[in-house]
């Protein structure tokens, strides 16, 4: 998720479709959160590229969509 490719890509896209699944895992990739430790707050999640990128193209324009899990990782 810290790839500057990857970055990139997600930048470029106009849609961008998160699948339904394990939203924590979701999470553990694009914010770098890890469970065990955030319970027992010792860690804040760190932005990924990624998740960054994520957010500039929803600023730009972007259509930021998901199912289940999908949708439910984007609460904030």
């Amino acid at each position: 998720a810290d790839a500057s490719t990857v970055a990139e890509a997600i930048r470029n896209y106009r849609v961008l479709f998160f699948t339904g699944g394990d939203q924590s895992r979701i999470l553990q990739v694009f914010r770098n959160t890890n469970p065990r430790s955030a319970e027992a707050g010792r860690t804040a999640p760190k932005d990924s590229a990624a998740y960054r990128a994520v957010r500039e193209a929803l600023q730009s324009g972007a259509t930021v969509a998901g199912s289940s899990a999908g949708a439910a990782m984007m609460s904030d």
